[in-house]
């Protein structure tokens, strides 16, 4: 993965912990959050079915419409080869 949990990147709730990265934070659509993690995912994860696991659990807790993440993917992807990261052009 390009990127590494570091403890900045953990919010203790009541509920435990939660996973953050302030650095990137912006308001959004989460269905644009769940296609991006879905293409990340796809891209650098080592094991195959960890995107399609992601997404079924990111629906799940979200309460978002299935196909909502898949409808954001060609934007997402295009953003993302806007950020310039030679290793992802093809």
């Amino acid at each position: 993965m390009p990127w590494g949990l570091s403890p900045g990147n953990v919010l203790r709730t009541s509920r435990g912990p939660v996973i953050i990265d302030w650095n990137d934070a912006t308001p959004g659509s989460p269905a644009a959050d769940g296609a991006r993690a879905e293409m990340l995912l796809r891209l650098y994860s080592p094991r195959p079915e960890l995107p399609s696991l992601c997404v079924s659990r990111y629906v799940v807790v979200t309460q978002m419409a299935r196909g909502e993440a898949g409808a954001c993917r060609i934007v997402t992807a295009v953003a993302r080869l806007g950020e310039g990261i030679p290793e992802e052009r093809e």
